[in-house]
Parts: structure tokens; C-alpha cells; sequence
């Protein structure tokens, strides 16, 4: 997605993207089942298509696209009593894990 907007955006612009992390599944429980497997049994289990990124992954993808770029966080969310798989304790802080929504503000103006 980001290679593709490289390539199309316009300079002197800015953009703004809300980026929701949630399960897409229950408002009232927004990581409920998404942290206690690895993204694989997840999808399965769902038929879903989240593609499970976090605000690192992004910034690696941006970085390697020059993009000039900050994170907004909207919204974190407890994780206190959410059992959390290795997979996500091995690649993530829980201080990431708890971000729900974000806005990546991407400014093209340079």
C-alpha cells in the first residue's frame, strides 16, 4: 500500500489515516481472542483479513518510503486482564500492544 502511495501522492499535500488495531469483532472487548493466539489461529478462527500490524510496522514500511510522518494515539486500551501470547509478547511492548486507534499523519510538503 505505501509503495503505491510513493509512487501516486503529490507533492505540497498532507494526509491523515485513522488506523483502528482492534479485533474488528467487539467494541466492548476491542483484543479480545486477537492477543491470546498468534495471528494465524486468529484469522482462521474469523476468516478475517486484519493484517495485524502495529505502529512499528508502519514506521519501518514509512521509513523505507522517506516518508515524513507522525503518530497520533487516539485511544489505549488496558490490557490487565488479557492473556497475551509469546508471539505478540516476543515482538511487542504491551505499551504498543494497548494503543486501539491512532492517526498517521503523513506530511508531503517538503
Amino acid at each position: 500500500m505505501f509503495f503505491k502511495l510513493s509512487k501516486i501522492t503529490k507533492k505540497k499535500h498532507i494526509q491523515f489515516h485513522t488506523i483502528n488495531f482492534s479485533n474488528h469483532i467487539d467494541k466492548s472487548n476491542p483484543f479480545k481472542e486477537i492477543y491470546d493466539a498468534n495471528p494465524k489461529k486468529f484469522k482462521k478462527k474469523y476468516n478475517n483479513n486484519l493484517n495485524f500490524k502495529k505502529i512499528p510496522d508502519y514506521e519501518k514500511i514509512l521509513k523505507k518510503y522517506k516518508f515524513n510522518f507522525k503518530f497520533f494515539i487516539l485511544e489505549k486500551v488496558s490490557l490487565k486482564n488479557q492473556r497475551i501470547n509469546s508471539y505478540w509478547k516476543n515482538k511487542y511492548s504491551k505499551k504498543i500492544l494497548q494503543i486501539k486507534t491512532a492517526i498517521l499523519f503523513i506530511d508531503c510538503r517538503k
